[in-house]
C-alpha cells in the first residue's frame, strides 16, 4: 500500500493540458515519446499524473509540442511546481484502499464529474452523520472513522470553490429509502442535498422503481473529465472509476470502454426524473419524516 503512487491534482490537470496540446499537433503518445527519446509508458504516466514534472520535462515537451505563448509557459510551470508536492490525501494511505486515493485526486481534479449510485449517497453529498451511519458496514474504528470525515470534509469542499466541478448523481430511489443513521439522520441528510442542490452545487436525478431493472443495477461508477484551468468546461482526459467493494478500477487509455460508461450515463439519465422533478421526489420523501 505504502508503495502505491498517488497521482496529484495539479499532476492530473498538467497531464491533461499536455495532453491537450499533443493532440493539437497531431501526434500519438508513441510518435511523442520517440521525439522525445522516452519511452510511451513515461509518457503515459506523466499524463495520467503518477510521476512529477521538472521544469527542464516541462521545457521539453512544450518544445516537442510548439508551445511558445509565454503565459501558457508560466502557467504550466507552475503547475508543474505544484504537481511535485505531495498529495494533500498521501496522509489517509492507512484509512482508504489504493484505489480509492486515485480517484480522490482525480475528484479534485475534474470539470465535470458524471455519478452513479445505486445503494448509498456518494460521499461528496453525506453529512457526517449520514457518514457515521455507515460505520456498520465495515466496522470502522473509531480513529479511523475520525480521520474518514476529516477527509470527506475536505472533499466536499471543492464544492464550494469557485469554479466549482459541474456536477451530476443519477441516484436509484432505493438510496432515497434506505435510513441510514435512522430518521433523524436521514431526514438531515435529504434537507442537506436539497439545499446543495438550490444552490447549484449539484444536478441530481432519481431513477424510481418503476423504471425496472437497468445498467445502473450493475454497478457503481464515476466519470471524471479534466480540462486544462484556462478552459471552461473543454474535456481532454477522461477517465473512469468503477466502484466495487473488491475490485474497484481505474479505466484510462481505454477510448471504448469510457465510451461505453457514457453511453451507459446517457442511457440512465433518459430513464431518470428531470432534475425539477428528481428534486420534488426528495422534497417529497422529506416530508414522510414528522422531525423533519
Amino acid at each position: 500500500m505504502a508503495n502505491t503512487p498517488v497521482p496529484s491534482i495539479d499532476g492530473l490537470r498538467l497531464g491533461a493540458e499536455l495532453r491537450r496540446l499533443r493532440e493539437l499537433v497531431g501526434l500519438t503518445q508513441q510518435q511523442a515519446a520517440a521525439e522525445l527519446g522516452w519511452s510511451a509508458r513515461t509518457l503515459i504516466r506523466r499524463e495520467n499524473g503518477l510521476e512529477g514534472f521538472t521544469a527542464a520535462t516541462v521545457y521539453a515537451l512544450i518544445g516537442v509540442y510548439r508551445v511558445t505563448d509565454q503565459a501558457d509557459v508560466a502557467r504550466l510551470l507552475a503547475l508543474a511546481e505544484e504537481s511535485r508536492r505531495p498529495s494533500p490525501y498521501s496522509k489517509y494511505r492507512g484509512v482508504v484502499q489504493p484505489p480509492f486515493l486515485a480517484f480522490l485526486a482525480l475528484e479534485g481534479a475534474a470539470r465535470v464529474i458524471r455519478q452513479v449510485h445505486t445503494v448509498l449517497l456518494p460521499g461528496l453529498l453525506q453529512t457526517d452523520d449520514y457518514t457515521r451511519g455507515l460505520q456498520p458496514i465495515d466496522d470502522t474504528p473509531a480513529d479511523h472513522l475520525a480521520q474518514q470525515l476529516e477527509l470527506r470534509r475536505a472533499r466536499q469542499r471543492q464544492l464550494e470553490a469557485d469554479p466549482s466541478p459541474a456536477y451530476t448523481v443519477i441516484l436509484d430511489e432505493s438510496v432515497l429509502h434506505r435510513q441510514v443513521g435512522g430518521p433523524e439522520v436521514m431526514a438531515g441528510q435529504l434537507r442537506h442535498l436539497l439545499r446543495l442542490i438550490d444552490e447549484g452545487k449539484v444536478d441530481v436525478r432519481i431513477i424510481e422503481y418503476s423504471a425496472g431493472a437497468h445498467p445502473g443495477l450493475r454497478e457503481s461508477f464515476a466519470i471524471f473529465d479534466l480540462a486544462p484551468e484556462s478552459t471552461a468546461l473543454v474535456p481532454t482526459n477522461t477517465v473512469v472509476f468503477v466502484d466495487h467493494p473488491v475490485h474497484s478500477a481505474l479505466v484510462r487509455d481505454d477510448d471504448k470502454r469510457i465510451a461505453g460508461y457514457g453511453a451507459t450515463f446517457d442511457a440512465l439519465t433518459g430513464i431518470a426524473l428531470t432534475a425539477e422533478r428528481s428534486t420534488r421526489r426528495i422534497a417529497d420523501e422529506l416530508a414522510r419524516y414528522p422531525i423533519s
